[in-house]
């Protein structure tokens, strides 16, 4: 079926901006550098997530569900997304979410918890294996930490740790080794994810030092 005749329920703030990243192109001496900001989407902090949610509860409107159920890691920010939108439409949520090195009550799982969804965590952990994940799935490295740094320092936006950071640090390096030109232009998602920053407060002043 077409995605525009797909059962659809409005609740992201769209469209999200395209804003114009100039400083952050200057101090990599790169390309014209667009930055599409999903993390304004709205629902609890926003992010991409929601652009699907609009698909999937009204799935879960049509067939009169009254719960919906979601997976993800214990700093997942579709599962953060899922429970706020199940919230909007007076839906109950259930999270099962996997344990990881951040399962304090900080950051995502803290606004799970504020959005009074039920909890349950699974023994096993997610794994990523990717060109710039380092060590592993949520965990920091330099050249996230310097996206971290850089985005903040020159254009005042504010990405996370797990998945916005090292999605940076990519289009960084491929702009510091000529793949991409300078004439060119990059749209950089930004799929939101910032509450996770709070619950990563070590990694975080680490990242202030670099």
């Amino acid at each position: 079926m077409p995605l525009e005749k797909m059962p659809r329920l409005r609740i992201a703030a769209l469209p999200t901006p395209l804003d114009e990243a100039p400083r952050l192109s200057a101090a990599l001496g790169g390309p014209r550098i667009l930055i599409k900001r999903d993390d304004l989407t709205g629902l609890a902090f926003g992010g991409n997530k929601t652009r699907k949610l609009e698909y999937l509860m009204a799935d879960a409107r049509r067939q009169d569900a009254d719960v919906v159920l979601t997976v993800g890691a214990a700093q997942s920010n579709h599962a953060r997304q899922t429970a706020a939108a199940a919230c909007r439409l007076g839906l109950r949520c259930i999270l099962v979410l996997s344990r990881s090195q951040h399962n304090e009550l900080q950051g995502n799982l803290l606004l799970d918890e504020l959005l009074g969804v039920d909890l349950r965590f699974a023994p096993e952990e997610m794994i990523v294996h990717d060109q710039y994940v380092g060590p592993g799935y949520a965990i920091p490295t330099p050249a996230s930490s310097e996206a971290v740094r850089l985005f903040a320092r020159t254009e005042g936006i504010v990405v996370d740790p797990v998945y916005t950071a090292k999605a940076a640090a990519g289009m960084i390096d491929h702009i510091r080794q000529r793949r991409i030109r300078r004439d060119q232009t990059v749209v950089f998602l930004h799929t939101g994810g910032t509450p996770a920053l709070f619950a990563y407060g070590e990694e975080t002043a680490q990242a202030l030092k670099g």
